[in-house]
């Protein structure tokens, strides 16, 4: 018989209800419970909708279909029994265009096992604000996914740069609520680097604290390793960086460069016998690091850095394989200007990303022999030591945008940053594309702009746009939600 669609009232935010609808099928094997963490005038996903269409998805493909009249049908899930990890998509129709939607993570669905599973279900392709408040109005932090599914939220500054954070807080998508956590950085900072290791520990290291009104780069480096539940102090920087390049070379060991005025210093992290991270510094002789603006480790291990000019773009040869022919302080290889191909670009802000063909993207960022806004993505092919045009070319190129990857193979979602080198005029939207192909999404307009924040991929596919600012950089705004479809 069919399950008896239900309505349950969970809250009262502002002039709106906020529903979740519980969505059931016959055979009980999965239940989703639709969340709308949102309360504005025009968040409710219900509007104008005529019809609801439910897709099963299976490695890309969609394994199971149903559409329903609404309001005039019940709303129903397929036979789910044997379909193992799957997806599932609601999206609500109006004269047969999609105007609300919502993805689950993957789920694996096991024969007698019922299962719940929470589902952001908002209007499309619009940047929505959050009803709940962050714990802290926070720009220039980090932020990523947990295993759990919950976003990570580390640092920044508060509004007006007037104090930085060491607190950590984390946004819960199945209950769109901020909590504090009892992690916290080894030091306030803003304006940090993050590098993940494969056993799912993640390091924090350098940024700018705020001392006596004055902005301080520091040296402090934090582990979060989410399986042991905790949060501690690494051993620290050498040199104090603000936004360094960090760059993983091995599964255990890592390069930082940038971030700093002085010597040529570079930095090399590696994780000893004894299970304890280690730095070891060591002065740059072919690398002025101090015009490094970013830095991508390749798929063969080498290091991709651009630099500011031509003399500090290039390749750092050392890895783990080649360590005892080099010498880390005399092993860069710069570009070739003559050489160096049609597209090439000496960028400050740009975006970095190494590529599974062996290649590095670089979007974005501001042509340091223009001053003016890199409007082109290119290529780097490390083996020729030659740019060529990107395949990818978003449509709105920014400065020190924040790239990440999204939920479909070698899609992208591109959020915040800036307009300008001066940091003064921010990119109040978000953009997907495929990086390989070069395929464009939706590019969605934020509720407002929101200089120094920071995009995150949560499991659904859904996209969390933290912190950031108001135009006159005083007052505190909330965080912002969008659920990209196409």
């Amino acid at each position: 018989a069919a399950m008896r669609r239900w309505w349950m009232v969970v809250g009262v935010l502002g002039c709106n209800r906020t529903v979740t609808e519980h969505i059931a099928g016959n055979d009980g094997t999965l239940v989703l419970r639709l969340v709308n963490p949102t309360s504005c005038s025009s968040c409710d996903p219900w509007t104008g909708v005529d019809h609801v269409q439910v897709d099963v998805i299976r490695d890309g493909e969609v394994v199971a279909s149903s559409e329903f009249s609404y309001p005039d049908e019940e709303l129903l899930l397929p036979d789910l029994d044997g379909f193992g990890v799957v997806r599932v998509e609601v999206s609500g129709l109006r004269d047969g265009e999609v105007v609300s939607g919502g993805r689950t993570a993957e789920v694996t669905l096991s024969p007698g096992l019922s299962r719940e599973l929470p589902l952001v279900f908002l209007p499309v392709n619009v940047g929505l604000p959050l009803t709940d408040s962050m714990v802290a109005p926070r720009s220039g932090h980090q932020s990523f996914t947990l295993r759990d599914g919950r976003a990570l939220l580390a640092g920044g500054w508060s509004p007006r740069r007037d104090n930085a954070y060491a607190g950590i807080e984390l946004y819960d998508p199945s209950t769109g609520s901020f909590a504090s956590s009892s992690w916290t950085l080894a030091g306030a900072a803003g304006n940090m680097a993050r590098m993940e290791f494969p056993d799912g520990e993640v390091l924090v290291l350098g940024g700018t604290d705020v001392v006596g009104g004055t902005l301080s780069p520091v040296t402090t480096v934090s582990g979060m390793n989410e399986e042991l539940d905790a949060s501690y102090p690494v051993a620290s920087l050498a040199v104090a960086r603000s936004n360094p390049c960090a760059s993983r070379f091995a599964s255990r060991s890592a390069i930082v460069f940038g971030g700093h005025q002085g010597e040529a210093t570079g930095e090399m992290l590696v994780y000893d016998e004894g299970g304890r991270w280690k730095w070891s510094s060591f002065p740059l002789r072919d690398l002025d690091d101090t015009r490094v603006s970013g830095c991508a480790a390749l798929v063969d291990g080498r290091t991709f850095v651009q630099g500011v000019d031509a003399a500090n773009t290039g390749i750092w040869p050392y890895t783990s394989e080649s360590a005892p022919y080099l010498e880390p302080a005399e092993c860069f290889e710069p570009v070739t200007p003559s050489d160096a191909g049609e597209a090439a670009v000496y960028a400050d802000g740009a975006t970095v990303v190494a590529l599974d063909d062996g290649a590095a993207w670089v979007g974005g960022g501001i042509d340091t022999s223009t001053l003016s806004l890199a409007s082109s993505a290119r290529e780097f092919n490390p083996n020729a030591m030659r740019y060529q045009a990107a395949r990818a070319q978003p449509r709105r190129p920014r400065v020190d945008g924040t790239l990440v990857d999204w939920m479909l193979g070698d899609w992208k979602v591109w959020g915040c940053g800036y307009l300008n080198g001066a940091r003064t005029l921010p990119e109040s939207t978000v953009e997907l594309f495929d990086i390989v192909s070069g395929e464009s999404g939706p590019v969605v307009g934020l509720d407002r702009e929101r200089p120094g924040c920071h995009v995150t991929t949560l499991p659904d596919g859904s996209v969390l746009v933290s912190g950031g600012f108001d135009a006159d950089d005083e007052a505190a705004v909330n965080a912002a939600i969008v659920v990209p479809w196409f």
